[in-house]
Parts: C-alpha cells; structure tokens; sequence
C-alpha cells in the first residue's frame, strides 16, 4: 500500500498594517471631525465635482443631484401654471330646489373671470359621465348655450315638462355646466374647461313634514360585526350627510365618510378597518348640508341592529 505523503512548506509572516482603521490614507486630506458632521474623506487628486461617478455624505453623485433639481424645478413650474388655472364660472347657490307646483326656476350664474365664456348647461339623472344626448329627464334648461361676457352675469331658467315624477317624496337631479374660454390661438397652449355639478332635489307639494326636522328624525344602528353602521331615513325628504363620526362614550369620534340618504331609504357607512362600534355604547355625530347650502350639526345615540 503506497501512503501519500504531503509535504509542508514554511508559511511566509505576512507583514503588519502599517495603517489602522483609525489613520489618515496617504492619498487623502480629512476634513476636521466636528460633533454634527460625521468624517468625509476627500480626494487630494480630484475635487468632488470634478469626478461626476464620486459619491457624497449623502451617497449620491453629482450626477443624480443634477437631475433631482431639474424634477423638482418642473414640479415647481408646473404646480405654478396648475394654480394659474381655475373655474371663473360661478354659480348662485350650491343646490337647487324645485316645488312641484312651480312653474319654472331661475339660477343666475356669473363670469369671474377677465374672458368671455360660452356655458353648456344640461341635467342628468346621476350618470354625470352619460352623454347629455343620451338623458331622458323630465327638465329643459333656456339657454341651453350662452355667452357670459367678463364681470358679467346671466339667468338660466329650468322648466319643469310635467312627466310624472313620484308625488310621495322627493326626486333628485343634478345640473351641470360646462365653461368653454375662446381660443388663444397660439400654438402648445392647452385650453381647459370646467365642468360644475350641483344637486336638483323636485320637491311635490304637500309632502307630511318639514324638510328642516328631517336630519332629526334619522335612526342609527350598528352592523351585525361592528364593522359599519346604518342610517334609515323615515322622511320624504333627502338628506345631505357631509360627514358621518362615530364615537364610544368618552373616546374619540371616529370618521365614517359622507353620503346622501334617500327618502324611506337606508345607506350603509363604514368605519375604517380595525375599528367597531357596539350599540347603545356609542352616539353618531354628522353634519348635515340644508337647502341654503349652510351646514347643521346633529347627535344621535347608536341603537342596535
């Protein structure tokens, strides 16, 4: 049997560092370490703009700084030229109410603005991506097409075709109008237009009640599971809810959203995830929005399902 043998060579000292973690490298100059700054070597041979692949204290490179200024230049002009550009149409109240024995009903609009305006105006029955050729509703709108001039206001008057709507609660429409500014003409200029949407509530005579006891009479209650909580509108009336706040006795409201509630109808509102409310351990808090537009305040306790 051959045995292998192995021969073993003298290992050769590997010469000690001459320098520490701690010492200046020959190549280098050191800025002096002050309590705020930590130490940054920089090259004797090139300065750090000089190299555009150096990176700094912050690891980026002269490059990449470059390139993050300009975006943040572009984000500052384009956030001024967006701010430059606003609505000039205005309209007289932020909702329209319509008596079912009324003949017609006016809405004045106004140009805030220093251009002349041409105003589409139409309803829709709450597809406000319909197109207004496409809707069947029971309003027309004269003029349906109008010149505002600067400063300037104008009338729109809705007339009511008598196509039967429900005589037992109300009907809710929304009317639009759509501002168009003349052309400038020039070339790589975008002209905007804006569109404004407002609720129409028909209002049929006679409806038991009034409108303005109406967020009073709404019933809360707690979803099986706590996740959400349900409101019932007994009343013929619609009512605006511009914000909805659920919160337990002695703990912070907690927000639930806004909505609308439908006459004799109930809607639903969740609370965020994680969160719950038990009944008759809570009360609801909402703002409601009236026909003037001015905004009401109301408690309600949380009853159970």
């Amino acid at each position: 049997m051959c045995r292998r043998s192995t021969s073993i060579r003298p290992t050769r000292r590997l010469p000690r560092l001459a320098a520490s973690w701690n010492s200046r490298p020959p190549t280098s100059r050191w800025i002096a370490p002050s309590p705020m700054a930590a130490r940054v070597p920089i090259s004797a041979s090139s300065s750090p703009t000089s190299n555009p692949k150096a990176t700094g204290a912050d690891g980026m490179t002269p490059m990449v700084r470059t390139v993050i200024r300009l975006l943040a230049m572009g984000v500052v002009a384009w956030a001024a030229g967006a701010g430059m550009a606003r609505a000039a149409l205005v309209l007289e109240g932020t909702r329209i109410v319509f008596p079912g024995d009324a003949k017609d009903v006016s809405i004045r609009v106004r140009n805030a603005g220093d251009e002349p305006l041409l105003v589409q105006s139409w309803l829709d029955d709450g597809r406000p991506n319909a197109s207004p050729d496409t809707l069947v509703v029971p309003f027309l709108v004269s003029p349906a097409v109008t010149r505002i001039e600067p400063a300037s206001s104008g009338v729109l008057r809705l007339f009511y075709t008598r196509h039967p709507l429900p005589s037992d609660r109300e009907s809710v429409f929304y009317f639009n109008a759509l501002e168009t500014p003349p052309s400038s003409g020039k070339e790589n200029v975008v002209g905007l237009k804006f569109r404004t949407r407002i609720k129409l509530f028909f209002r049929p005579p006679g409806l038991p009640g009034r409108v303005e006891n109406a967020p009073a009479s709404l019933r809360w209650s707690a979803v099986a599971g706590g996740g959400s909580v349900e409101v019932h509108n007994p009343t013929p009336y619609y009512v605006s809810l511009l914000s909805v706040e659920v919160a337990a006795k002695g703990g912070r409201p907690i927000g639930a959203g806004s909505g609308m509630v439908a006459p004799y109808g109930k809607e639903r509102f969740n609370l965020p995830a994680g969160t719950q409310a038990a009944a008759n351990q809570a009360a609801v808090h909402f703002t409601v929005i009236n026909d003037y537009g001015g905004t009401q305040a109301f408690d309600s306790p949380l009853l159970a399902p």
